[in-house]
């Protein structure tokens, strides 16, 4: 099940607006926030971007919205030494979910420091990807929980961000260049094309390649 295309109503009136130079980027941020929560009926959103040091890529909060509240200024930084299970997941796909954080081993590590000082029973994690580059997430909490993610609130989440980063893509005053990001693999990534091999079946190009060398070796010597 996906959004439904109204879902996004709120987002595309945001980005009108910034666009037409009526907000800024700091209120349009605030208001995408918002219209998340709004449509997940979530307990708090916040934004959080990489960071790159010594090897080690760490998340920090940039702010954090509960519903209806100004945005909050947040410094929390969360380390991929500490929490390794945790960025694994997160970067495998660009999504992280979680109806339970207390049955999540995921974030074992994580529990005791973080998640239970700010009362957080289940997550919903979203990556804002720009030409296959991850410049932070937005996360989406329940607190307290725990909250079963329906498929269609993961699918509004993403399509929320992925708006968002068509915002954040729009700002001429944004450098990439000086923005930490890692590779990532969204979950709709494209797959591979796919070739006709030589017996005419249409398949990978690496399965094409795989078949190719067995035929020969099959192949008799002269």
């Amino acid at each position: 099940m996906t959004a439904q295309p109204g879902d996004l109503a709120p987002l595309q009136a945001i980005a009108s607006a910034f666009s037409a130079g009526q907000i800024g980027l700091w209120e349009a941020a605030g208001e995408v926030l918002q219209a998340l929560m709004d449509r997940l009926q979530c307990s708090r959103v916040s934004l959080w971007g990489f960071e790159l040091e010594g090897g080690q890529r760490a998340l920090r909060c940039v702010v954090s919205k509960l519903s209806h509240e100004d945005l909050k200024c947040d410094a929390t930084l969360l380390r991929e030494d500490q929490y390794r299970d945790y960025f694994a997941a997160l970067i495998r796909t660009g999504v992280f979910v979680t109806d339970d954080m207390l049955k999540e081993p995921a974030l074992a590590a994580m529990r005791t420091p973080f998640l239970d000082a700010n009362q957080i029973g289940a997550l919903l994690d979203v990556a804002v990807t720009i030409n296959g580059r991850a410049y932070g997430i937005v996360c989406c909490e329940q607190i307290p929980g725990p909250r079963h993610w329906l498929a269609e609130d993961i699918a509004a989440a993403r399509s929320a961000v992925a708006r968002a980063a068509l915002l954040i893509a729009s700002e001429p005053s944004v450098d990439f260049h000086e923005i930490a990001s890692v590779p990532i693999k969204p979950l709709d990534a494209p797959a591979a094309p796919e070739v006709p091999d030589a017996a005419g079946t249409t398949v990978s190009p690496a399965r094409a390649a795989r078949n190719q060398e067995r035929r020969a070796r099959r192949k008799p010597a002269a």
